[in-house]
């Protein structure tokens, strides 16, 4: 209310209550409590994840963020942040039981770097690109995932590899949000960004719209 701002959003994960039911009471109460002021509340989910009952938790939420990202991350083996086709299957099972304008779509606008038989650091786009360049690294943008990647060696001989996400990834993903009519997309995170995104993010990028505005 101070701030003027449109409601709160929860982030809560890997829970260690040996239930649901804490997390369903909490967000009951906070959504009687705001919706009664007129605000939004909404909440992070993670894709595949037991520890959300969404079947009950959508009753108290206006809208839930899928956060689709993190399909490999920095404790796993490298591979892709986000790989289109899983993104699309996540969608589809979060789809069967929240209405699907009720989801807001999370999106990946980052990357990771695993030195070999180590955890990944998180690098944001510029950081990757300057990378590959200091490292005369060729960046391979993947026609599967729609996600880059690149492989290097470092300055102690140990091997690097680094995916990560771009505009190109972001704009068929939020292409994909539009056509299925989910209630639009959030980034994670704000200054990780391939700055072009900003050129098409607040367009309708349905088949049709592109078709008769072309981008």
């Amino acid at each position: 209310k101070q701030y003027g701002l449109q409601g709160i959003n929860i982030d809560f994960e890997e829970f260690k209550e040996n239930s649901d039911e804490p997390i369903i009471a909490f967000q009951k109460e906070l959504y009687e409590k705001l919706h009664a002021e007129g605000l939004l509340v909404t909440q992070d989910i993670m894709p595949n994840d037991s520890d959300y009952n969404v079947k009950e938790l959508v009753a108290y939420n206006d809208y839930m963020i899928l956060m689709a990202y993190d399909q490999h991350y920095s404790s796993s083996v490298p591979g892709s942040v986000c790989d289109q086709q899983w993104i699309e299957k996540e969608l589809d099972e979060a789809a069967a039981d929240i209405p699907s304008d009720k989801i807001i779509l999370g999106i990946a606008c980052y990357g990771y770097d695993w030195p070999e038989k180590t955890e990944a650091t998180t690098v944001t786009y510029q950081q990757a690109l300057a990378n590959a360049k200091q490292y005369n690294a060729v960046i391979d943008f993947d026609n599967n995932t729609y996600n880059n990647w690149y492989s290097y060696k470092d300055a102690d001989n140990i091997e690097h590899k680094v995916y990560f996400t771009d505009a190109a990834t972001n704009f068929n993903t939020i292409r994909f949000a539009d056509e299925y009519g989910t209630a639009g997309t959030a980034m994670w995170r704000l200054g990780s960004e391939d700055e072009r995104i900003w050129s098409y993010y607040n367009r309708n990028l349905t088949k049709s719209s592109l078709q008769q505005t072309p981008f």
